[in-house]
């Protein structure tokens, strides 16, 4: 292949690198100084752990939880208080609660004193849009219930204390002493009090008075003793999720930026540690999505280096094992300065190291240091041309990345596009430039050692022979029937598609990292504790949501949806799939207003850190809340879909679902089903570049072949080691294909060079297989440690796709020595010939497969001599 896309590429290549050797000095400073601001601007990229790496705004789900977020502040910093909760709430902790609760919300007047000293920076910064916990749940209904008497607390204390000092005044007055007056006001005090909780139980039920002190009023307003002792109410579980633990939730700002998210974490954390807000009965816990997200961030970049140096071990033992004989690790010194630019460039665009850029630092090392290995020493005019098609294959096929629904695939894709191309260029320019240095300071030739070679190891003998038996046997078998070779592969790929749709899929972020993370462990507790997986939220969009239509239509969904799943005030909200969240219907006591004034009235009695978590001020967005029940992924996504299958608001009124577990749903829906997708523009991307550089269908679908039926195989292998699909792997199909045309590229490139020689299909393939797939072979084994690399990483979303993928890439490396010879066999005679005579079939199988093995066998030996001259043992 002299010519790609009408140009003279091997006269191109030429000129590049004679350029490179004319100016050896300048192109070696200049690479240096690339290296060095790549190096030092690639530090500086910051780590991304957030959700928006993992699912794509374009989605409604995304769309619709992003509205959630700016209008009622972002997904919940939790803030679970651990504790018998009758002890909490029913002592002085209440009011630390409260005391906290407004801390963390930053309502701290100019003139007041402040508890302690971050409160006053809470106030100042004000990161925190919406808090609401135990302590401002029962204050809130104590005010509420007394606001509909007419009455604020501070009136119920002022009416008590006006009857007792005017009870002490009349004991006075009649001449009684001291302790009689103080007799007569406490019992008027009482009076003025029984007085109003007879009032307050005529209207509410409740046989005490409403107030935060109270633990006669907390007790009958918190606890549901047909339940269980000290069970609270299964209506009020996004507050008091169980006996022993409450929970207090700050949703930040949504336009934090993380360096700010990530402060406004640890203020709270200083907030729960200050003293005035130690409890006696109770402990704190920080946790939460955006603490794990931040705590799972701050070890990416140490995953980075780590898979740095794992990948440049891994990269040389596989450079020195199948690389040349002469200077075996020279292609890594192009690597690195690929890889170093490659990065600088992802800082300059604004992009962050998220866990898939972190995933192709050892890969994006090992395809520069392969595309460098097999350019090296050899003439870029004859041999760079189909090395340079590889290349083109590599960089367009993976640019089918950018149609991921997982985000951070998109940068994977063009960084690793980007990447190769330098890579080619790195290979051109530096590698001739190095070895032109060392060929000028070499005192003697360094060819291969005089006498006799050391004897191979006996393991290594062994295991050659088998490699040539193998390869002798199975090769024979393709030649003499490739037609039914091609069928069995292609079987053996489609149960691989079939089964690998069973794949369970995980996006779950605490299941992607170490169990042992405290930040897990305690997202983990809350989950245990809480027995929730958070807030499905229903969004409802009207012109005016204080009208009394619009009210009643969400109180009806509301009911009927927590009906549909189970739940009951008669049992624990653990028993149901959904219980009731906060929501703009549990405002209104008294039962629903009937009127667009009444619902205003009560609408204006509201603090405004409680309504802003239900309702915007401007009254045109509503929030209704739900809290989804522990349960398997699949568990939660039927939930979620029945939920949004029952949204049929009224004319005037749109509704949407929207949080954290909406987005996760929607998210293992994407991976589930994009991956296939993925696939196969990855497959029409390599096609159509296939196409261009042999510009005839049949022979653009020749490499195609075995890297298409490899992946089918490489899913059944999944299937097999019942390894989850997760945000990482979801590309594999794509990125197999690509390698695996890439490289069926190089031999069928070859082959066609010696059929355009004149020899025939069994010659050509002699000659292909006997020179290029050791070459291959080499290839695939240094790009193979790229990705073992990954498997370094104790993150599971690293180690997982560093396993599928080398797995994978061994199987595409199996294909181009089975599939790719019956593809050109049958490309070139077709599968409706007859098979050739057996006669015909041995001398094929004679010739082609004895230099097929010799290839083999050539590489075995490669790779032996390079274990005996990394051995410390050699003679």
């Amino acid at each position: 292949m002299k010519r790609i896309l009408g140009l003279e590429v091997g006269a191109l290549l030429a000129r590049l690198t004679a350029f490179a050797l004319r100016n050896a000095v300048a192109v070696a400073a200049v690479a240096a100084a690339l290296t060095i601001a790549g190096f030092a601007l690639a530090l500086g990229l910051a780590p991304s752990a957030g959700p928006g790496a993992f699912a794509g705004s374009g989605s409604g789900a995304s769309k619709a939880t992003a509205q959630l977020h700016r209008d009622f502040g972002g997904e919940p910093v939790v803030v679970l208080v651990k504790g018998r909760l009758t002890g909490m709430l029913l002592t002085e902790d209440v009011g630390r609660l409260l005391g906290l609760e407004g801390c963390i919300s930053g309502n701290l007047p100019p003139s007041a004193k402040s508890p302690a000293p971050v409160c006053r920076e809470f106030a100042a910064r004000r990161p925190v849009k919406v808090v609401y916990g135990p302590g401002t749940f029962v204050n809130d209904a104590a005010g509420r219930i007394l606001d509909r008497l007419g009455l604020k607390p501070e009136a119920v204390q002022a009416r008590a204390d006006r009857a007792a000092r005017q009870a002490a005044a009349a004991a006075k007055a009649q001449g009684l002493d001291r302790q009689a007056q103080r007799g007569a006001a406490a019992q008027a005090r009482t009076l003025a009090t029984t007085r109003l909780a007879q009032e307050v139980a005529l209207r509410f039920g409740l046989d005490s008075v409403p107030a935060l002190n109270n633990p006669r009023f907390v007790l009958q307003l918190v606890f549901a003793p047909t339940l269980g002792a000290e069970e609270p109410k299964p209506r009020f579980a996004y507050v008091f999720p169980d006996k022993n633990a409450a929970l207090i939730q700050a949703r930040l700002r949504a336009d934090l930026s993380a360096s700010e998210r990530t402060h406004a974490i640890a203020m709270i954390r200083q907030a729960v540690s200050s003293g005035p807000f130690k409890l006696k009965y109770g402990t704190y816990v920080v946790t939460g999505d955006p603490v794990v997200r931040a705590g799972v961030a701050s070890g990416i970049s140490g995953q980075a280096w780590i898979l740095l140096f794992t990948g440049l071990l891994l990269v040389a033992v596989a450079l020195a094992l199948t690389g040349p004989e002469r200077f075996p690790l020279l292609p890594l010194a192009a690597a690195l300065p690929v890889a170093a630019v490659t990065y600088g460039l992802a800082r300059i665009t604004g992009a962050s190291l998220t866990f898939a850029l972190v995933a192709l630092v050892p890969v994006l090392i090992a395809l520069a240091a392969a595309f460098a290995d097999l350019l090296q020493g050899r003439d870029p005019a004859r041999h760079g041309p189909p090395i340079a098609a590889a290349g083109v294959v590599g960089a367009a096929g993976l640019l089918a990345l950018l149609t991921s629904q997982v985000p951070m695939m998109r940068g994977f894709g063009v960084l690793a596009s980007v990447g190769i191309v330098l890579a080619l260029a790195a290979a051109l320019t530096l590698i001739p430039v190095a070895l032109a240095w060392a060929a000028t300071r070499a005192r003697s030739p360094r060819g291969a050692p005089g006498g006799s070679p050391a004897a191979l190891p006996a393991l290594v003998t062994a295991t050659t022979s088998r490699i040539e038996r193998w390869g002798r046997g199975t090769f024979a078998l393709v030649l003499r029937r490739p037609g039914p070779v091609l069928w069995a592969a292609l079987g053996v790929a489609a149960l691989g598609w079939a089964l690998g749709t069973q794949a369970p899929v995980v996006s779950d972020l605490t299941r992607l990292v170490p169990s042992d993370r405290h930040v897990v462990d305690d997202a983990r507790t809350l989950e245990s504790l809480s027995g929730s997986a958070g807030q499905v939220n229903v969004l409802v969009h009207g012109d005016d949501l204080s009208d009394p239509r619009a009210i009643a239509w969400m109180a009806r969904y509301q009911g009927r949806i927590l009906s549909r799943h189970g739940y009951s005030e008669r049992h624990r909200c653990r028993a149901a799939e959904l219980c009731p969240g906060l929501s703009l219907t549990n405002l209104f006591l008294g039962g629903l207003p009937r009127t667009t004034q009444q619902a205003r009235r009560a609408l204006r009695s509201l603090p405004a850190y409680f309504a802003g978590n239900v309702i915007t001020p401007d009254r045109r967005t509503a929030n209704i809340g739900f809290v989804l029940s522990k349960m398997s992924p699949e568990g939660q996504r039927k939930v979620i879909d029945d939920m949004r299958s029952r949204l049929d608001p009224p004319r005037g009124l749109t509704a949407e679902l929207a949080g954290a577990p909406v987005v996760a749903a929607a998210t293992n829906d994407g991976i589930r089903d994009g991956r296939w997708t993925l696939g196969l523009v990855a497959l029409l991307v390599v096609f159509g570049v296939l196409l261009a550089l042999y510009r005839r269908v049949e022979r653009a679908l020749v490499p195609l072949v075995p890297a298409l039926l490899a992946t089918g195989w490489a899913a059944l292998a999944v299937w097999v080691l019942q390894v989850p699909v997760n945000p990482l792997s979801v590309a594999l199909g794509a990125i197999l294909l690509v390698l695996g045309s890439a490289l069926a590229t190089l031999l069928y490139g070859r082959y066609l060079e010696a059929r355009a020689s004149g020899l025939g299909p069994a010659q050509s393939l002699e000659r292909a297989w006997g020179d290029s797939m050791p070459v291959v072979v080499s290839a695939a084994v240094v790009t193979g440690a790229g990705f073992l690399a990954t498997t370094a990483s104790d993150y599971k979303i690293l180690r997982d796709f560093g396993v599928v993928t080398v797995v994978g890439l061994a199987l595409e490396l199996l294909a181009l020595m089975l599939v790719l010879p019956a593809t050109v066999l049958v490309a070139e005679e077709g599968l409706a010939i007859r098979l050739p005579s057996r006669a015909r079939a041995r001398a094929f199988a004679g010739t082609a497969g004895r230099h097929a093995r010799t290839g083999l066998g050539r590489a075995a030996r490669a790779a032996a001599a390079g274990a005996r001259r990394a051995s410390p043992t050699r003679k």
